[in-house]
């Protein structure tokens, strides 16, 4: 009698390592991607030096969402003249001094976009969704012959 019911083969525990191990480490790099595609990011108080007057300080890779609050580097008194900015992820968030905060250190926060934001909802909506059964498929694949295995 040739019974191999819940015999563990050397080809399934291959199969089950393979697929957990790259399955997982797929996983943990589209996993972190999530957070960043679909979350607005807040920077707080970032320390920066003004450049000269009429010359651009770039904050590279950052599409701004809400108007830049600058202070002075002792948090006591908001700067709000005689500066531009401009947005979107080619140019990231270029901000020119005039001549009164040339060189000045500043504490700049705002709201922004990473780079590689979704701006779609439906997106970022999906985009989780593709994570999720990302993470059920790797389960399904090693549960069929976990169930032989386990006589069930």
């Amino acid at each position: 009698m040739n019974n191999k019911k819940g015999e563990v083969t050397l080809g399934f525990i291959i199969l089950a390592l393979v697929t957990v191990v790259f399955g997982v480490a797929i996983l943990n790099a589209s996993a972190d991607q999530v957070g960043q595609s679909t979350n607005l990011q807040t920077a707080v108080n970032v320390s920066y030096t003004l450049p000269a007057a009429a010359t651009a300080l770039t904050l590279v890779g950052r599409d701004n969402t809400t108007a830049l609050i600058v202070v002075n580097s002792t948090n006591t008194t908001q700067v709000l003249v005689n500066y531009t900015t401009t947005s979107g992820f080619e140019n990231g968030i270029t901000i020119t001094p005039g001549a009164n905060l040339a060189s000045q250190d500043v504490n700049i926060s705002y709201t922004f976009k990473p780079d590689g934001y979704m701006n779609n909802s439906s997106d970022r909506t999906v985009f989780a969704l593709v994570v999720l059964f990302f993470t059920l498929a790797i389960a399904v694949s090693v549960l069929p012959k976990i169930e032989e295995l386990l006589n069930l």
